[in-house]
């Protein structure tokens, strides 16, 4: 009985044995398909990477080209600033000039208008000597007149009192 109990044990053993190869090869089988998962994904894991390195080299590309045409943008503004500021000091110069040519034509005019006016005055200040000489003249004359008239009366008053004194 002892040799059936140890077959039996040894057939146990064996049994446990051979479960447990079948338990190492179906592990086995696991871990091999496990591996070729992680094969596959790691496969996919680097054309995700890949892709993800592809649109980061795009980003980057693009991110540059933003810079790029940033600062062409600003440049451009700072050339169209720059441009616009010059066209503003221009047209200032402009206006200043035809402000001072317009002050230069007023002052001309002003002059030419004072010139005129003095010329005015100085013809009727000419027209008012010549009415005063006229005046004058009418004056002299009425005046002249009036002394020959006296002279005339002081004449005949003398010719009366030599008359007069004749007859007394």
């Amino acid at each position: 009985m002892d040799n059936e109990r140890l077959n039996m044990r040894v057939n146990q053993i064996e049994e446990q044995l051979s479960n447990t190869l079948k338990a190492i090869d179906k592990l086995t089988a696991d871990i091999d398909a496990l591996k070729d998962y992680a094969v596959e994904n790691n496969k996919v894991v680097n054309g995700i990477l890949r892709k993800l390195d592809d649109q980061g080299e795009r980003m980057d590309k693009f991110l540059l080209r933003m810079e790029r045409e940033e600062k062409n943008r600003k440049s451009e503004l700072q050339e169209e600033k720059k441009q616009r500021q010059s066209e503003l000091e221009n047209q200032q110069k402009q206006w200043k000039a035809a402000l001072e040519n317009e002050q230069k034509q007023r002052q001309v005019e002003l002059e030419n208008e004072r010139k005129q006016r003095q010329a005015e005055l100085a013809y009727e200040q000419k027209q008012r000597q010549k009415e005063l000489d006229a005046q004058n003249e009418r004056f002299m004359n009425a005046l002249n007149e009036d002394r020959k008239l006296r002279r005339e009366e002081m004449a005949i008053m003398n010719r009366r009192l030599e008359f007069l004194e004749s007859k007394a």
